[in-house]
């Protein structure tokens, strides 16, 4: 069962600038920088919210990857949404019981739906009990 929003993720040209702009948004200094991405091509920042929320904006680093693929194609916005889930492999199955389109999960305790089957959008499915 999906239990509520994780993240969001944000692809942007400029991540200073992004990052400096959503400060002034929100009113936080709660930024977290994160390397993860970058040996597969792009570098994060997350603004914090507390209880494991956050907006995390990614830009790219490699200008032939996907990400800098998407960005040249579809500019800066949201790229990915990611939905916490109790138990992913019942929420698969269920879903797939309905018929959405499901590729093979990406790693344990995370599964993406596919883009075509939601309107061009990237979702994710994480599981957090």
């Amino acid at each position: 069962m999906i239990t509520g929003l994780d993240h969001v993720d944000v692809l942007v040209k400029d991540l200073e600038a992004t990052v400096e702009q959503y400060k002034a948004i929100f009113g936080t200094e709660n930024v977290r920088w994160g390397n993860q991405g970058e040996g597969n091509g792009y570098r994060t920042a997350h603004i914090d919210f507390g209880d494991g929320q956050n907006i995390e904006l990614m830009t790219p680093t490699d200008e032939t990857g996907p990400w800098a693929r998407h960005l040249a194609k579809n500019g800066d916005g949201i790229y990915l949404f990611c939905l916490k889930v109790d138990n992913l492999e019942q929420t698969v199955e269920e879903m797939k019981a309905r018929g959405v389109r499901l590729p093979t999960p990406v790693r344990p305790g995370l599964q993406v739906v596919h883009p075509a089957a939601a309107g061009g959008a990237m979702i994710l499915l994480l599981e957090k009990p």
